[in-house]
């Protein structure tokens, strides 16, 4: 019987020492996670301090110094901030910082990186932490990874077991880097100002907490999974533990890690708990054994004995309850405090003498409920407790203490006895205020985040990586694509139902992106609506951890009206530099046409001459109009030229636009050979537009020319008129011809380009439609398609109503003159000369403007001066006033270019100039003699 008893006290007691391990485990557990919070919370503190006050090296030294490192917490060695830069601001950084006083400051390592993250602040400023000035933890690949998880999630991150750069001159040991972005202002969190970080020392972190436990385990910590990962604690293996000894394992996560903890206990562990109590019992049980021999003799004896052990029990009972973390408090029925442990009055902040009755606190505090409501007496849980009967498991109280400091309690309670003792209920109480406040600071994270989901605007969705289920998405999401979260929550992303790739391979790239850094940003994709529309988006991607499943977090921007804005601002562009470039080749095509109309000037003057010298002699004839025709042929040619430049029209006059269009088609269908089909759909009735018809008659025939030529085998071209709103009229030239592709219509206009073969085409016909159509203030628009067609619209501005021309009188003979004859050139010089001297005009020649004044300011009588508007020195608008000062009533004739925009000009200052276009012939120059002839070019 003794011995029965003795291995059921034997049992009892081991099963105490291993729970007594096991609650020792699950309390180193929970005070390093407490111990992580803590820190954590100190660092958000922190990053608040530097988003809102910036990061000046005395308000940042100030607000560490405040924060009694060395004191309140165990296991930091600095608080830091490191400020992210691109490669370009590396050089302003560096002069900043130095200007500061860090005379020495450099980022290292070097090399070539598109982003760095220097360390640029670092407390307390001891000499070695000052070590850290200036390394960029992006260099590190560590480091970079608990980087770039902190800007991805926005919040807290735990790097890889490291050596800290403050230890490294001694070898080091381990430690690790607890990382939290600072939000830029009007940025995403993966693209942060910096990070702040505090650098902990594992050794000084877990001495901290393990404390006066030492005497009896051991502990090992290690970064990961599993006992065999990279250890943390303590720097190097202990010796063999004994296999008999207790141990266990416990895995916790923070800061997107998990450690393993591992605790072994040592020998003579839990002898406190009952290692003497069975040993007693066995001997009492020997005892009294033998007492049953001697009943009588010996029973004053076990009396004692068995005092004595109910003594020691009790002992062993306080001692242990002594030793608990928690509070312990044993209940009478009244709810008075029979006993309490001194960890009970070191968590409520008072003796537990001063307590009322259930828990009441004394005047000056104020007890209260989760809820935030009373605790009264009649309705506190151990009431129940002991009155129902039924355990209480985390009850909650609030404490608030005079001064305003608030702690927060749990509360555990159960029944004890059936009601005959004086112990009706015995309680634990666990100071949670840490780990309430940190889960409240996750709740109103978590609370931010999903509001911050659901309003913005663009699309976001969460979806598995492996296989694109839908995990979650966002109202943006439903107004963008138009699914609802029911319909896709569940359903992969893949699916050709509920799809938003218009294009798999886009997809892929963001995959693949994903596979290989971690994040995709900016990635412009086609995606599908619901009502299977395309949307133009943007889309930017990073890959997170939820439950222990990769998934991507993703925002989406319809950018649909932005393309569109892009594209039509990309062709308002490109139609700008079209226009710009017509009109830089317009002027180098004026500039040349002087110097080309000077020598056809010249080259036609005298071939007229020769016609009229030699007209009897059949072959000289023949020689001259050979060489007329020639200069005729490039006089149209270069007026071709001007026409695409000029800005000014001449011979301007009303234009019945019906009857200029019937003329066209008539001449076309004259000369098509029937093998084109000209149809009209003229609106009656039109008004008429103001500008020149001979101008816009060789526009016509222009488009006209190239529909034939654009339907080799025959076809039908159509010419319509008709009005259209803001009082313009518009002229439709449309064939069923072969079209043209864009970048053949993107140059059409273009002087001399052409798709013809050579010699049966100059590339000179809609430039000079589009010439025609800028001096008439209108508009030229092509249309073309490969094998439909092409469609040329010209839009005219009505004309106001004006009066008719008067007739002119028929010219009488024209008399001999004495002419004064200014040209620069001197061919055209001669062969104007060689004109005018046959007509018995006695001429007096000048090679220059200069020479003109001093010519007629010594000749005799003058009747005509003919003057080049263009020469160097004194041109023909200044010798025109300098002639008239010297020979007021001089009549005078003035030569220019064809369209020259100069000549509107000079006939509003001299209106009785005569204008006579180069090159002419000796009728035109006959013509503009005459005293009777209008002004004209």
């Amino acid at each position: 019987m003794t011995y029965l008893t003795w291995r059921i006290a034997a049992a009892n007691e081991a099963e105490a020492v291993r729970a007594k391990f096991e609650g020792r485990v699950q309390d180193v557990q929970r005070r390093l996670e407490q111990r992580l919070e803590a820190h954590g919370q100190i660092l958000r503190g922190l990053g608040g301090h530097v988003r809102a006050s910036g990061t000046s090296r005395e308000g940042f030294h100030r607000y560490v110094e405040s924060l009694d490192l060395g004191g309140a917490f165990k296991g930091i060695l600095a608080f830091g901030y490191q400020q992210r830069v691109s490669e370009a601001e590396v050089g302003a950084l560096v002069a900043t910082l130095r200007r500061e006083g860090e005379a020495d400051f450099a980022v290292r390592p070097p090399g070539p990186r598109p982003w760095l993250a220097p360390v640029i602040r670092i407390e307390p400023r001891t000499p070695r932490n000052q070590l850290v000035l200036g390394f960029d933890p992006l260099s590190d690949p560590a480091r970079r990874e608990a980087l770039d998880l902190a800007a991805a999630h926005g919040d807290l991150a735990l790097s890889p077991e490291v050596t800290l750069l403050q230890d490294a001159p001694e070898g080091g040991e381990p430690g690790v880097l607890m990382y939290l972005p600072v939000a830029r202002e009007g940025r995403p969190a993966s693209e942060p100002a910096g990070w702040v970080y505090a650098a902990l020392r594992v050794r000084d972190l877990v001495a901290g907490i393990q404390g006066h436990w030492n005497a009896d385990t051991t502990l090992e910590l290690f970064d990961g999974t599993a006992a065999g990962g990279p250890r943390l604690y303590p720097p190097e293996p202990p010796p063999t533990p004994d296999p008999r000894a207790l141990a266990a394992q416990a895995r916790f996560a923070f800061g997107h890690r998990t450690w393993t903890l591992v605790v072994r206990a040592r020998p003579g562990f839990g002898q406190a708990v009952g290692t003497r109590s069975s040993r007693a019992l066995l001997w009492e049980g020997l005892v009294g054994t033998l007492l049953l021999t001697a009943v009588v003799l010996l029973q004053v004896t076990r009396r004692q004995r068995a005092e004595t052990a109910a003594q020691e029990g009790d002992s062993y009972f306080r001692a242990a309850l002594e030793a608990l973390n928690e509070g312990f408090i044993l209940f009478d029925r009244e709810g008075r405090a029979v006993f309490a442990n001194p960890q009970a009055g070191r968590i409520l902040g008072l003796r537990p003498g001063l307590l009322g009755p259930w828990l009441q606190p004394p005047a000056g505090w104020e007890a209260f409920g989760e809820d935030g409501g009373p605790f009264p007496a009649e309705a506190h849980p151990v009431r129940a407790v002991i009155e129902g009967g039924e355990p209480l498991r985390r009850g909650t109280l609030g404490l608030r203490r005079p001064g305003g400091t608030t702690r927060w309690l749990q509360l555990n309670a159960v029944p004890v006895g059936n009601g005959g003792g004086s112990v009706a209920a015995a309680a634990t109480l666990t100071d949670i205020t840490e780990a309430r406040e940190t889960r409240q600071a996750l709740e109103a994270s978590q609370r931010h985040f999903a509001r911050v989901f659901q309003l913005t605007p663009d699309a976001i969705n969460i979806t598995r990586l492996a296989d694109g289920v839908y995990v979650d998405v966002n109202e943006g999401f439903t107004r963008t694509l138009g699914w609802t979260r029911e319909e896709v929550l569940g359903r992969s992303s893949l699916d050709p139902e509920r799809t938003i790739w218009a294009h798999a391979e886009d997809r892929a790239r963001l995959v693949a992106a994903l596979e290989a850094t971690g994040v995709c940003l900016g990635l412009e994709a086609d995606f599908l609506h619901k009502d299977g529309g395309v949307i133009q988006g943007q889309m930017s991607a990073r890959v997170v951890e939820l439950e222990g499943t990769p998934c991507v977090l993703s925002l989406t921007r319809d950018v649909t009206a932005e393309a569109e804005a892009g594209r039509e601002r990309r062709r308002l562009e490109a139609e700008v530099n079209h226009l710009q470039r017509l009109e830089a080749i317009g002027r180098l095509v004026s500039g040349l046409s002087h110097d080309m109309n000077n020598v056809l000037g010249a080259i036609l003057s005298l071939g007229s001459v020769l016609q009229e010298k030699y007209g009897g002699d059949a072959d000289l004839r023949r020689m001259a109009d050979l060489i007329v025709q020639a200069s005729v042929r490039g006089r149209n040619l270069v007026r071709s030229l001007r026409d695409f430049s000029r800005r000014e029209l001449v011979g301007e006059a009303d234009v019945d636009l019906n009857d200029l269009v019937r003329a066209e088609a008539e001449l076309l269908e004259r000369t098509t050979l029937k093998q084109v089909e000209v149809r009209l759909d003229l609106q009656p009735g039109l008004p008429a537009i103001r500008g020149e018809a001979s101008a816009i008659s060789t526009a016509l025939m222009n488009l006209c020319v190239n529909a034939c030529d654009a339907m080799p085998g025959g076809g039908r071209i159509t010419l319509s008129t008709r009005a259209a709103g803001g009082g313009r009229l518009l002229v439709v030239v449309e064939d069923t011809g072969e079209g043209m592709p864009d970048h053949v219509l993107a140059r059409a206009s273009e002087p001399f380009f052409t798709t013809k073969a050579p010699g049966l085409g100059t590339g000179l016909g809609l430039s000079q439609v589009f010439g025609t159509m800028k001096a008439h203030g209108g508009t030229f628009e092509i249309q073309s398609t490969p094998g439909q067609g092409t469609r040329v619209t010209l839009g005219f501005p009505v004309a106001a109503a004006a009066a008719p021309p008067a007739e002119a009188a028929d010219p009488p003979p024209s008399p001999r003159r004495r002419i004064l004859l200014v040209e620069d050139d001197p061919a055209l010089r001669m062969a104007t000369l060689a004109m005018l001297e046959p007509r018995g005009h006695q001429v007096f020649t000048a090679g220059s403007g200069e020479e003109g004044v001093r010519s007629a300011a010594g000749e005799g009588d003058l009747d005509v001066a003919v003057v080049d508007l263009s020469m160097p020195g004194l041109d023909g608008v200044q010798l025109l006033e300098r002639l008239l000062r010297i020979r007021p009533g001089l009549r005078l004739v003035l030569f220019t270019g064809p369209g020259d925009d100069r000549v509107p000009r000079i006939l509003a200052r001299f209106p009785d100039v005569r204008v006579l276009a180069k090159p002419f012939s000796p009728a035109d120059l006959d013509a503009a003699l005459e005293e009777g002839n209008p002004p004209s070019a």
